[in-house]
């Protein structure tokens, strides 16, 4: 049985199929049953991810078109991708070769979840450089591939990365079912006042699952909300598949201003304090950023 908010179930009943993730660390209402929704798909077809960001809106200036070629660099420096990190912060992170990565190959940045390693940590953290001036517009359109041994060991999911404003601490991230080898992409909204905190819809079906030691491509835009008023969108897509909306986003609250200002990337495991069980890895081939 799979479970949703209220203001994820207003968007179930006029898209479908849509659940709430249940990634780490938000506290979220009483949750409403869903009788309705059946369990996730077994094995996964082979796809094969496009390598055009397909879905990215007129008028958006680019931030990043990072191949990952190069590792961050350390503080005070930035890398010639824009990104850097702190004293001790990037030890699992790895330039690896995969010659059938979809995009920019054969470079690959690789971050390692070494066996054992303490559930509600990241093995490694960084940052980007300031994002370009915008409204609280942001297009991201990424290719992942976990590892064919990738599991949550029973944890809620597995953050990927946090696109920062001036107050909360939205993210992106992976969320599972009732299985912790399966992986859904979703958005998880973060504010100070943490009791207002929630999880956004996404689907539970095959054509949003990620695990499999597939490559996949994710987009998604965010566009900001009137501050305050729960009318801001949201739209996800895995290999070119819509999978994932909603026109009733709240991510900026009363007297806040909407605006994006950098990318912090901390792939956070767990959402619980189960250790990584393998040897496993998250591996990112590109990512685009753009915002208006």
């Amino acid at each position: 049985m799979f479970y949703t908010s209220k203001v994820s179930h207003r968007s179930a009943q006029m898209f479908g199929v849509l659940m709430l993730c249940q990634l780490a660390a938000c506290n979220l209402q009483k949750p409403q049953l869903l009788d309705a929704l059946g369990p996730a798909p077994g094995a996964l077809p082979p796809v094969t991810a496009s390598s055009t960001c397909y879905n990215q809106p007129t008028g958006y200036t680019m931030a990043f078109d990072t191949p990952w070629n190069v590792l961050p660099a350390l503080k005070p420096e930035w890398s010639t991708e824009g990104y850097h990190f702190a004293a001790g912060q990037a030890s699992t992170l790895s330039i690896v070769q995969v010659p059938e990565a979809p995009k920019s190959a054969p470079n690959v940045l690789r971050i390692g979840f070494p066996r054992g390693f303490p559930g509600g940590g990241a093995p490694s953290r960084w940052g980007s450089r300031a994002l370009p001036q915008n409204h609280g517009e942001i297009y991201v359109c990424l290719w992942l591939r976990a590892s064919s041994n990738f599991s949550n060991n029973g944890n809620v999911g597995t953050k990927l990365f946090f696109i920062r404003d001036s107050l909360n601490n939205h993210f992106i991230g992976l969320g599972i079912s009732n299985k912790p080898t399966d992986l859904f992409p979703g958005t998880g909204l973060q504010f100070r006042d943490n009791t207002l905190s929630y999880n956004m819809v996404r689907n539970l079906t095959a054509a949003n699952r990620i695990d499999g030691g597939q490559w996949h491509k994710l987009e998604i835009i965010w566009r900001a909300n009137t501050p305050g008023l729960r009318d801001g969108s949201y739209r996800q897509w895995v290999d070119d598949v819509l999978v994932s909306r909603s026109d009733q986003v709240l991510f900026f609250l009363a007297g806040q201003t909407p605006q994006w200002t950098y990318l912090w990337f901390d792939p956070t495991f767990g959402g619980g304090r189960n250790p990584v069980p393998n040897d496993q890895y998250l591996d990112f081939d590109h990512l685009f950023v753009s915002v208006r």
